[in-house]
């Protein structure tokens, strides 16, 4: 995508300082988001993770043009190493429900919403666990990094 649009973004940097709790409920949203995408049957979740691998690629595309990458992956690595997998956890979440009950309802057997809700707060208190901590390092870690 970048060689097809490749604007120059300039200098990769933080602007400003943001208290770790607006990363936290913003991503924290986000994250509520993909769990509950099989609602969607997914495709909300499908999309979301699309959108941010695009996102992401393109920032490293811009980075490596412009001999930014070491800075942009500094940048990233930090947060980055618990707000990803609290991403793919809660769109895994939303996954799983929905194959769950697709299997369920294919097969006529009866839907354990006691399991199911178990399994879903479960993996929902560790993505929530996993963005509090990106949250915590973006505010406190990444503007230090950047400046």
């Amino acid at each position: 995508m970048y060689i097809t649009v490749p604007f120059n973004l300039g200098k990769i940097k933080v602007v400003n300082q943001t208290a770790w709790f607006e990363y936290v409920m913003h991503n924290g949203s986000l994250n509520l988001v993909l769990i509950f995408g099989f609602l969607t049957f997914c495709v909300v979740s499908v999309v979301l993770l699309l959108f941010n691998g695009v996102i992401i690629g393109y920032m490293v595309a811009h980075a490596a043009k412009y001999g930014m990458f070491l800075k942009f992956f500094f940048l990233l690595a930090p947060h980055g190493i618990a707000e990803i997998p609290a991403m793919l956890l809660a769109s895994s979440i939303s996954f799983t429900t929905l194959s769950y009950l697709r299997k369920q309802l294919r097969q006529r057997q009866k839907i354990s919403f006691k399991y199911l809700s178990l399994n879903v707060f479960k993996y929902s208190v560790i993505v929530a666990i996993l963005t509090l901590i990106a949250g915590i390092i973006e505010s406190n870690v990444t503007i230090n990094i950047s400046s």
